[in-house]
């Protein structure tokens, strides 16, 4: 009697396994090469956030690929271990801005301009002027968010330095270039006050926020406020106000500087 031979199809879990790590793969050079074209501004930040949306899909959709897979060749000699692997570490390498945003998001209130002022925060002039419907408008700091930012970052408050209104302005001045900030000219906003904006970005990403610093003269010492503001985006995820204790930090320096 001959034994009848049978031709098994390709299994369904295999090419479930190598997709998955082929999206997850995508992924992950998709975020990368976003990440660099928009640091070195090839490409604008609502055209960014659609790109990371659909990198969060394909990962997303990799981890189920090969979820399925797992699950279902757990006890079988299907060679597709490597892949599932492969596919896991990749899309969570790629879903991990994702994951960290988040996280932030839920540890943090939900705001995107801070200022050591709220009542009256120095002024964003040549930002809302600049600033184009898309991105969020320059508007006054509302009750209900300077409360939410009074209970979360109780210590962003101005400070008083005991310099000379022109010092003072030098060291802001250098304080900006240090930070890496772009900086505009200059205004007046008062009798003995100046307002001096400027555009930083993040480290990694480049994100743009527009920041104000505002100097008035006390006669002897002077006074110096500040405001973040995001232009993207209803929560900073705390970046505005990291941004400002930063900031302080490096004025310090500059301040003992001419003391």
């Amino acid at each position: 009697m001959t034994a009848k031979t049978y031709i098994l199809p390709v299994r369904q879990p295999t090419r479930m396994a190598r997709w998955g790590r082929r999206l997850a793969g995508l992924a992950l050079m998709l975020i990368l090469v976003s990440a660099v074209a928009h640091r070195y501004q090839f490409l604008a930040t609502p055209d960014l956030l659609r790109v990371l949306a659909v990198d969060v899909v394909l990962a997303v959709l990799a981890l189920v690929l090969a979820g399925v897979a797992f699950a279902r060749f757990w006890n079988d000699g299907d060679p597709v271990g490597r892949d599932i692997l492969v596919a896991v570490l990749l899309a969570l390498i790629a879903l991990s801005p994702a994951i960290y945003a988040v996280t932030l998001a839920a540890m943090r209130p939900m705001l995107n301009d801070i200022a050591t002022d709220t009542a009256d925060p120095p002024q964003l002039r040549l930002a809302a002027q600049n600033r184009t419907p898309d991105m969020n408008p320059v508007v006054p700091i509302s009750a209900a968010n300077a409360a939410l930012q009074a209970q979360a970052y109780p210590s962003i408050l101005g400070r008083r330095y005991a310099l000379e209104f022109d010092q003072a302005r030098s060291a802001v001045n250098e304080a900006i270039k240090s930070a890496g900030w772009t900086a505009q000219p200059a205004y007046d906003t008062g009798a003995g006050e100046v307002t001096i904006e400027a555009t930083a970005r993040t480290p990694l990403w480049g994100f743009p926020y527009d920041v104000a610093v505002r100097i008035t003269d006390e006669g002897g010492t002077v006074f110096i406020d500040m405001r973040s503001a995001s232009r993207y985006g209803r929560h900073d995820l705390g970046d505005n106000a990291a941004r400002i204790i930063s900031f302080y930090q490096l004025l310090d320096e500059k301040a003992r500087e001419r003391l």
